[in-house]
């Protein structure tokens, strides 16, 4: 897995990252294919292997950013 060194592959991973939130939350993680998270993306198919090893390390990725935005709430409003 590549790490994005440009501003460029940063937005790029972002886009593939936002709309694969969007489809497995409609979805869910069986019902989603690489193809169509690049579509909703805006991106070839072949972009989000360049960041990602495959589609698992896509969802855990979400999963791990939502875990982080969780927390965060839960820290800032004990505070």
């Amino acid at each position: 897995m590549r790490k994005p060194v440009q501003q460029r592959g940063e937005e790029t991973r972002g886009k593939i990252l936002a709309a694969a939130k969007e489809i497995f939350s409609e979805k869910g993680y069986h019902n989603t294919n690489t193809k169509e998270i690049a579509r909703h993306a805006g991106v070839a198919t072949g972009s989000i292997y360049m960041y990602f090893p495959d589609k698992k390390e896509i969802f855990m990725e979400v999963f791990r950013s939502i875990y982080r935005e969780i927390r965060e709430s839960v820290i800032d409003d004990n505070l």
